[in-house]
């Protein structure tokens, strides 16, 4: 029997499972942040807004953590605020819409890396 494939959260992730990664791997554990966490890392958009971003790809998703309760993933807000940083630096702007692959909303035109997929 197989070895069941694990997700590799930090490092290559084409490891699948615990016989192919390196001897100093370490997963990056993941660490959910709400809203307040956001307005404390300098993000002090509404929660409206935050959503319109998440649609059109340009803020990472939330998790649904409870009824009622979302919170972030923190690594990729911070990857975010380092993409940013670095847009700055360069004289653009950052997209995380390479990473966006969820369908459009009804009615909603699809987000730009989904119509390149086209």
């Amino acid at each position: 029997m197989s070895p069941v494939p694990t997700i590799a959260l930090a490092g290559d992730p084409s490891i699948t499972n615990s016989e192919d990664r390196p001897a100093n791997f370490r997963p990056r554990p993941i660490t959910l942040i709400g809203y307040q966490g956001l307005k404390a890392r300098g993000i002090a958009y509404s929660r409206s807004h935050l959503w319109r971003l998440e649609t059109a790809c340009r803020f990472p998703r939330r998790v649904h953590v409870g009824k009622g309760r979302v919170a972030w993933v923190e690594h990729e807000v911070d990857d975010y605020l380092a993409g940013l940083a670095a847009a700055r630096d360069a004289g653009g702007f950052p997209s995380v819409e390479a990473a966006c692959t969820r369908e459009p909303a009804k009615g909603q035109p699809a987000p730009a890396a989904l119509r390149a997929r086209d």
